[in-house]
């Protein structure tokens, strides 16, 4: 199914309960988790922000969907403490502030000196280059009417 899907997994940190206390579940751990299936291969995470409309985008594919809000997608899902959003696969790279190539050398050297997140070994900054539009410039925020 993944190889079919029309999606990729994109994480916004979340609290889980553990023996009845809220854990931070941070976006980065799940993250590298992901990109380097367990530490195992080299991985991208891309920095950048999405669009949610606070239920289904149907066939909307500029628009992503937060699949632990239990309000859409009430069914159980053991990946719902993730943070998950489900993002179109296409996301603009004007959206993307920067991505950063991590290895398990990178984190293996991270674990092995304590210092976490580890450092990754290649950055690609969008930012930087001029290419990337912060949310700010572009949604017009407005107060309670």
């Amino acid at each position: 199914m993944r190889n079919d899907s029309p999606y990729i997994s994109m994480t916004a940190g979340t609290y889980e309960e553990r023996h009845k206390q809220n854990h931070a579940a941070f976006a980065i751990d799940t993250a590298l988790a992901f990109a380097t299936r367990g530490f195992q291969a080299p991985g991208w995470l891309f920095y950048g922000y999405v669009f949610l409309l606070g239920k289904p985008a149907g066939l909307h594919t500029e628009f992503s969907e937060e699949v632990r809000d239990v309000h859409q997608h009430p069914a159980w899902s053991r990946f719902r403490a993730e943070g998950e959003v489900a993002v179109p696969i296409r996301v603009p790279p004007r959206r993307l502030r920067r991505a950063e190539l991590y290895t398990p050398g990178d984190i293996v050297s991270a674990l092995q000196n304590r210092i976490w997140p580890p450092k990754p070994s290649d950055i690609v900054d969008n930012e930087a280059a001029g290419r990337y539009i912060p949310p700010e410039d572009i949604v017009a925020a407005r107060g309670v009417v």
